[in-house]
């Protein structure tokens, strides 16, 4: 089993407010998502910082039985219901000089697309800042 997590933006990096559009081949901050789910870990590309950062990415997430001797069986129904593993999100912030700064850290709950229709659902995710920084969604 798989569970596919489509990235389809961010909105309200007000921060970011009043950070021009960078110019073709202008070395600018970046953000990059991080995600760590059952021993897979996975990356979105670097984006421009800016107040609506264009996140546009998708991420096939595995999901293993937990049992010894069962980690390369996928899981089932049931056992998919039980799993109370949390997806982590993190974004980083990358400057020009390439220097990091964590900006949120956030544990989604994937579950509740087993009970939706089709399998499908939309989350939106409010990525909250880290000390003295507004909230990010």
């Amino acid at each position: 089993r798989y569970l596919y997590l489509q990235v389809l933006g961010g909105k309200a990096f007000l921060e970011h407010l009043q950070e021009p559009e960078p110019l073709p081949g202008q070395v600018c901050s970046t953000f990059t998502l991080h995600l760590h789910f059952r021993n897979q870990r996975f990356r979105s590309k670097p984006v421009p910082c800016a107040c609506e950062p264009d996140l546009q990415e998708g991420f096939l997430l595995e999901v293993h039985r937990d049992g010894p001797g069962d980690a390369s069986k996928m899981a089932d129904a049931t056992t998919m219901l039980s799993i109370c593993d949390q997806v982590h999100m993190v974004l980083i912030k990358t400057d020009t000089s390439e220097d990091t700064t964590l900006v949120s850290s956030y544990f989604l709950d994937w579950r509740r697309v087993l009970c939706a229709p089709n399998g499908k659902t939309n989350v939106s995710v409010e990525l909250l800042g880290v000390g003295k920084q507004m909230p990010y969604y």
